[in-house]
């Protein structure tokens, strides 16, 4: 816009120049074009001095989340007016063309979660006033994108089978995890915090305290589920990490840590999860599929077995 804007300008005031016979025209045409020279050698040292990195070897997002670029420019002392990336965001489904300046954040807008891949293709670093740019090729500058399930949490209640849908079969055999016992183990005041069944209506209509009871509780269980995974197709396979991580996030909001027992292409890997930092660091590496560091595997039957058939 600003070109064309100039090159009007510049119309105008020749003609107007050459209406009055004024040689002030040819002084200006020689004093721009001394400049414009100028301006189309500094991006050449620009060029020379800017250096391409990457910030981090793999990006790791939510849907429609945005972030920082993952490029890192080094410049030299004389700053360029603008640099402009051009890049392709590849999954093994389809392509997409992104063109962003170096200072933009990017927004991660992919309609399912899923592993992609990042190429820069070309560089454009500019001159101050935005005319002249010079192209910079970059081959083999690669990002990998790992796009997280949304964080949703689906919180189940473990005394008897959920009902699951019919893309998924969802099986349970334990009872709920974590649930107080009836015996009683303490009376004290009430607190801001406390559920109002366990008030001891009896002893506060007796006093003007409100007294609620102390349940013994059992013993915590860490739920093992198994997730018995068979690539399909695109939207299938990330409806069905969308749905374990819905489940897993679950019970991390309640503060109850999980087993995870990853099962895919005859391949079993166990990992534990204590809380959603883990758990995204779980997810990002199985849609890389790379290996996370998992533990043992259980030697007891999983309490909640989802499966992608």
């Amino acid at each position: 816009m600003i070109k064309l804007f100039l090159l009007v300008i510049h119309i105008l005031f020749f003609y107007i120049c050459a209406l009055f016979q004024s040689l002030w025209g040819l002084w200006f045409f020689c004093a721009e074009l001394i400049i414009a020279l100028f301006l189309w050698l500094s991006t050449w040292t620009f060029q020379k001095r800017t250096h391409l990195s990457i910030k981090e070897s793999m990006v790791v997002v939510h849907k429609n989340e945005c972030v920082s670029n993952p490029f890192y420019v080094k410049k030299g002392s004389l700053q360029p007016g603008k640099i402009r990336l051009f890049c392709a965001l590849k999954n093994p489904y389809s392509s997409t063309s992104l063109r962003f300046n170096l200072q933009d954040s990017l927004l991660f807008t992919a309609k399912d979660c899923g592993f992609f891949e990042l190429n820069l293709h070309k560089i454009w670093i500019y001159d101050w006033l935005g005319l002249f740019h010079r192209k910079s090729t970059k081959e083999n500058t690669t990002i990998p994108i790992v796009i997280l399930p949304d964080p949703v949490p689906i919180f189940l209640e473990m005394k008897q089978a959920p009902q699951g849908s019919q893309d998924l079969k969802i099986e349970t055999r334990i009872g709920q995890v974590g649930e107080p016992s009836f015996e009683i183990k303490n009376i004290r005041e009430y607190q801001e915090q406390d559920p109002l069944h366990h008030i001891h209506w009896k002893l506060s209509s007796r006093t003007d305290t409100i007294w609620v009871k102390d349940y013994e509780k059992e013993q915590a269980k860490t739920p093992l589920i198994q997730a018995c995974f068979t690539p399909q197709d695109e939207l299938e396979d990330a409806r069905f990490y969308q749905k374990v991580y819905s489940i897993l996030l679950g019970f991390l909001i309640q503060k109850q840590p999980v087993i995870l027992w990853w099962n895919q292409d005859q391949n079993d890997t166990a990992y534990r999860i204590d809380h959603q930092r883990e758990l995204d660091h779980t997810f990002a590496n199985l849609l890389a599929h790379q290996e996370p560091s998992p533990m043992a595997l259980p030697g007891e039957p999983p309490d909640l077995v989802i499966s992608s058939q």
